[in-house]
C-alpha cells in the first residue's frame, strides 16, 4: 500500500479520537501496555513448510508494547482506549521476521457496573469487587506490517495495511488510588493479511491475502491523574 494511503488512515482515527474528545463526558487516565501473543496462519504456515525443509516452526512468540489514553465515560459502564502500539516478533529459524505499528480504539464494557461510578479513586469500590472490575473488552484496529524473510536463497521485504478485531475478558485490579492494574484475555481475527507472491517458489501465484487469529495475553497500567 503507498504510503499516503497509511497516512490517511492514520488521521483519520487520530481525527476519530479527537472528536471522542470534545463530545464525550469523561475523566482520563494514561496508560501503557504488554502484550504477548502467537499467530496461527494456516494455509501460509503449511506452504512454508512444503517449501523449506528442516522448518519445524514458520511462526514465532509475538511482543507488543504501546501507550494509550483511557476514557471513562461518566455515569455508564463505558471506557474508551485509543492508543498506538508497537507489535515486533523475532526472527525464528525459518528467518521470518516482523514489525507491526497498531493504531487501535478498544471498548471496554462493565457488565455488572452499567451506571458507572462516580469517578472517585478505584480503592473506594472495592468492596463490590467483580460487580465494578469485572469487564468485557472489543478491540478494532488498523495494522501496518512489515516482513522481513532473510535465507541463503531468498531475502523479501514486503508490507501491507490490514483490519483487525479482538474480543476478551479482564479485570481491573487496583494498586493505589492513582494506579491501577488490568490484565485480560484477548481472541484476535486479522483480515486481508497479504503476503508477497515472491517468497514462494511457485511463478505462477498472485500476491495472497489471509486471514489469521491468535490468542494475547495483554497486562495494561492505568495512571489516574
Amino acid at each position: 500500500m503507498k504510503k499516503s494511503a497509511i497516512s490517511l488512515e492514520i488521521k483519520g482515527g487520530l481525527l476519530l479520537i479527537f472528536v471522542l474528545l470534545i463530545y464525550t463526558k469523561s475523566y482520563s487516565q494514561i496508560g501503557v501496555k504488554a502484550s504477548y501473543s502467537r499467530a496461527s496462519y494456516s494455509n501460509i504456515e503449511e506452504r512454508l513448510k512444503r517449501q523449506f525443509e528442516n522448518v519445524d516452526k514458520v511462526f514465532g512468540n509475538n511482543f507488543e508494547f504501546g501507550l494509550y489514553y483511557r476514557y471513562q465515560i461518566k455515569n455508564s459502564g463505558f471506557e474508551l482506549l485509543p492508543g498506538i502500539n508497537w507489535k515486533f516478533s523475532p526472527k525464528g529459524n525459518l528467518g521470518l521476521s516482523y514489525q507491526r505499528y497498531v493504531l487501535e480504539i478498544p471498548m471496554i464494557i462493565y457488565p455488572l457496573n452499567m451506571e458507572g461510578d462516580c469517578g472517585c479513586p478505584d480503592f473506594s469500590i472495592r468492596n463490590k469487587f467483580f460487580e465494578k472490575h469485572l469487564f468485557f473488552i472489543l478491540s478494532p484496529s488498523v495494522n501496518y506490517e512489515k516482513k522481513t524473510l532473510k535465507r541463503e536463497d531468498i531475502t523479501a521485504i514486503f508490507s501491507n495495511t490490514y483490519f483487525k478485531v479482538g474480543l476478551g475478558v479482564g479485570i481491573l485490579l487496583p494498586f493505589t488510588e492513582k494506579i491501577s492494574l488490568a490484565p485480560d484475555i484477548l481472541f484476535n481475527w486479522a483480515f486481508n493479511d497479504k503476503w508477497d507472491k515472491g517468497i514462494f517458489n511457485n511463478p505462477q501465484l498472485t500476491d495472497i491475502s489471509t486471514s489469521y487469529n491468535d490468542m494475547s495475553f495483554d497486562l495494561r497500567v492505568n495512571y489516574k491523574f
